[in-house]
């Protein structure tokens, strides 16, 4: 595929690839800590893996796929800078880049969806209203995750036309292929889907919050740990916004396509970080109050109620008000479906020591209908 020569006036020199490196690796980076983070907390106040951490995990390896494709194969033979100085094959190699980022994007989208209406799930079993409204997200987001893979592998025939078209040397000859998808309307037509899901599942649980037995200063500040996801439906919405201004067609698309690679990675790593921070509070008590205990002498039954009052209200005066544990919202075991919130023993200085129905902190959200 022959080159028309580089507009007059152009910097060839130019490069995006520190930026490109500095975004997707340090977004990366920080899913991988949080999740570490998530996982390390459940340790932390023993409670089993669920399966929204496997999906989460999921995501991240997903995630790590399309960073390693975007940086290592795709950066490597040009993508970041002009195509004039770029490998011979950069067009191709930037082709089969984006089918496999189609495809691992649309994955870890999906998994951290699923993980999060997993988590609404559990943590919400006795409310049988929301339900019906989870069912709904799951279907929506699995339809649209299973349409965008089957566009991605059959927008060309034969598939591998999609990338071959681009051959510098073995170009497949335009009758010998059908790309009869518009990779534009494509782009324009899994962003606004994924877009609104994503407010969907933002404020699906704030009614809900608002229905628990914490005060209201608790149940605003959990209320805003959810809300923190709207962030990544700004960075889709950013994204989309590059997509309807990239030109595929144009010839230097290994430079013109740098905004949209770093804003897609950039979606899937922090849509981790934002799946996983309801669940961190763990770590919060750690870091707010010091390394605790969490089965420690304070959790002793034999202990008096008022040392261990006395314990709790000097702990808890070197935390904000989001993190104050006066109003415990736990899951037992054994308790009923019905009644999932309940408040712990006031011998519990700590707030996180497991009782004898396994009850803990809200991050403890065994039930009886989890699977349900």
């Amino acid at each position: 595929m022959a080159l028309p020569p580089p507009p007059p006036g152009l910097d060839l020199t130019e490069t995006r690839v520190p930026e490109l490196f500095g975004s997707l690796l340090t977004t990366w980076i920080v899913a991988t800590i949080v999740v570490a983070l998530r996982f390390y907390a459940h340790r932390l106040i023993r409670t089993p893996f669920w399966r929204e951490d496997w999906l989460v995990l999921g995501a991240l390896v997903s995630a790590g796929v399309h960073v390693y494709t975007s940086l290592i194969y795709m950066v490597s033979h040009g993508v970041g800078r002009h195509i004039w100085v770029g490998s011979p094959d950069a067009a191709e190699v930037w082709a089969t880049g984006l089918f496999i980022s189609e495809v691992v994007y649309t994955l870890t989208v999906v998994m951290v969806k699923l993980s999060t209406l997993s988590f609404y799930w559990r943590l919400f079993a006795s409310k049988r209203s929301i339900r019906i409204p989870i069912w709904i997200l799951v279907s929506i987001v699995s339809a649209w995750g299973i349409a965008v893979l089957l566009i991605t592998f059959f927008q060309c025939s034969p598939p591998r036309a999609f990338w071959d078209r681009y051959d510098p040397i073995h170009a497949l000859a335009p009758g010998d292929y059908s790309c009869s998808v518009n990779t534009n309307n494509f782009f324009i037509g899994n962003s606004i889907p994924n877009i609104v899901s994503d407010a969907c599942i933002v404020f699906l649980p704030l009614p809900y919050i608002w229905s628990l037995q914490m005060r209201r200063a608790q149940k605003i500040a959990l209320g805003g740990i959810f809300l923190l996801g709207i962030f990544v439906t700004i960075i889709s919405g950013v994204r989309l916004l590059f997509i309807l201004t990239v030109d595929v067609t144009s010839p230097d698309i290994t430079w013109n396509f740098s905004d949209t690679i770093i804003w897609t990675n950039t979606e899937g790593n922090l849509a981790i970080v934002g799946c996983c921070l309801p669940l961190l509070k763990p770590i919060a008590v750690i870091v707010f109050r010091g390394r605790a205990k969490l089965t420690s002498e304070n959790s002793d039954p034999s202990s008096a109620p008022s040392a261990s009052l006395g314990v709790r209200a000097k702990a808890e005066r070197t935390l904000p008000s989001y993190l104050r544990s006066d109003v415990h919202t736990s899951v037992s075991r054994n308790s009923a479906s019905s009644r999932p919130f309940v408040r712990l023993p006031e011998n519990n200085s700590n707030g996180w020591q497991e009782n004898d129905g396994g009850a803990v902190e809200l991050q403890d959200l065994r039930t009886n209908d989890c699977h349900s």
